[in-house]
């Protein structure tokens, strides 16, 4: 018997879970309609349950926005600028040349979702009112320890989207050269500033935490 009814339930969170995603959201008689089928009325299921409902946070609408969050850091961080896209009028791959800027040092306090400092909005949304809802995470206390990372070297890629050459930018190992960058392509190394660095086309960032 206890086997037959969590096979019933399961039946029916699998209705359910099917209605949520082909249901227009906009569609407020669905939404209600749904709400008062028979599975809910006969007890199998309860609503406010299976929608996270509870008695301190109600369902609403509203405008929210979406990030991403580290939860957790590594001693080496790298990051991968997608260079590659596929262009349909022209049907082939192509190569997205724009500069993107980045910092030498880098704070990932903003960006943790433990232990670091997210922006204002995160965990926030917005009611059809205008008014802010926080979440119960983002309440949370938040440090303001800086959680820094130091740029390492930098991955370059000159060519376009079928072939090219890679070069690299690091850090120079001898700290007593005036040069604290030199730049690697094949068999040349030539000393560089930051300032020079800063200037390349990055395609992969790595950055190791200090």
């Amino acid at each position: 018997e206890q086997v037959k009814t969590l096979r019933d339930e399961l039946n029916i969170a699998e209705v359910r879970k099917f209605q949520l995603m082909t249901m227009d959201p906009d569609d407020t008689e669905e939404w209600e309609s749904m709400n008062k089928s028979t599975a809910v009325e006969d007890g199998l299921l309860d609503t406010d349950d299976f929608l996270g409902k509870t008695s301190s946070t109600a369902l609403h609408r509203g405008h929210a926005k979406k990030c991403l969050l580290l939860t957790r850091l590594p001693s080496v961080l790298c990051f991968h600028v997608q260079r590659r896209y596929y262009d349909p009028m022209r049907d082939t791959m192509c190569k997205a040349m724009q500069h993107v800027d980045f910092p030498e040092t880098l704070d990932l306090r903003y960006h943790c979702a433990y232990g670091g400092q997210s922006s204002s909005w995160v965990g926030q949304t917005t009611t059809s009112e205008g008014s802010n809802v926080q979440s119960t995470s983002s309440r949370r206390g938040q440090s303001t320890k800086p959680i820094l990372y130091r740029l390492m070297s930098v991955i370059e890629h000159r060519g376009n989207a079928h072939a090219g050459h890679y070069q690299a930018y690091r850090r120079a190992p001898d700290s007593s050269s005036s040069k604290e960058w030199v730049l690697v392509s094949d068999l040349d190394v030539t000393p560089l500033n930051w300032q020079d660095v800063q200037r390349a086309q990055a395609y992969m960032l790595f950055y190791e935490k200090i």
